[in-house]
């Protein structure tokens, strides 16, 4: 369920024990030499394991006190269709910020455990948004990669050598999502056509109340909503 504000004690938890997860698999000094998964992921183990979100936002935070969710399904798992189409929602924000989205390519260490890339396979700003929808559409991927997200919080620039070491360091609620090529669920491909179905609106608006139907978003009530979403495909 969609939650924007309110207390998050128990789900701050969470997120900073998916976190960890997901900082003892980032890419040791000479990763270089390692050999992209292709074909060889265990699918199947990633769906089960996979520790993502695909809401962030609602922090009492000037930056991170809207909400913000990665449109795909509820377990921040999603397979690319044709056209290779990703989207985001931004909810309405005082003050909003530029948008940072990479992509990191999934690597194969050589004992078999999957590894997250150091450098991005993809990096892409956008510009703010005072609240929308946002959808891109991605070149050809040769492996399954791993989606972030996160605003460019001026009290939040620091330099560091560690991939996604922001959702361990600021303790703002970026989401990720897992990116995959092929093997579609049925939910899966509901959520392709959803966007597809958007992508035909590019520079209009929708509905918040039908954008919800499409992604399982129940709480895009609250009054501080627009009636409608605009839509931008840069």
């Amino acid at each position: 369920m969609l939650t924007p504000f309110g207390p998050r004690r128990v789900w701050a938890c969470q997120l900073f024990g998916s976190a960890l997860v997901l900082f003892s698999l980032l890419v040791p000094p000479g990763f270089a030499q390692m050999t992209p998964v292709g074909g060889m992921i265990d699918i199947g183990g990633m769906r089960n394991s996979f520790p993502g979100r695909r809401i962030g936002g609602g922090t009492r935070g000037e930056c991170w006190s809207r909400l913000f969710a990665h449109l795909l399904p509820a377990n921040s798992i999603f397979t690319l269709g044709s056209p290779r189409l990703i989207g985001f929602l931004e909810g309405p924000a005082p003050n909003p910020q530029p948008l940072r989205l990479e992509l990191r390519s999934l690597l194969l260490l050589p004992d078999g455990r999957s590894s997250i890339s150091k450098e991005p396979l993809l990096r892409r700003e956008f510009s703010p948004l005072s609240y929308g929808i946002t959808l891109i559409l991605l070149p050809k991927l040769s492996n399954p990669v791993v989606w972030s997200s996160t605003y460019v919080c001026p009290e939040a620039e620091k330099s560091s050598d560690d991939p996604l070491a922001n959702i361990v360091t600021s303790g703002e609620p970026s989401p990720i999502s897992l990116l995959l090529l092929s093997s579609a669920t049925a939910e899966e491909k509901k959520s392709q056509q959803a966007l597809q179905s958007l992508y035909k609106l590019c520079g209009k608006t929708v509905p918040r109340q039908e954008l919800g139907r499409l992604f399982g978003f129940s709480d895009l009530e609250a009054d501080y909503w627009p009636k409608d979403l605009p839509i931008r495909c840069p």
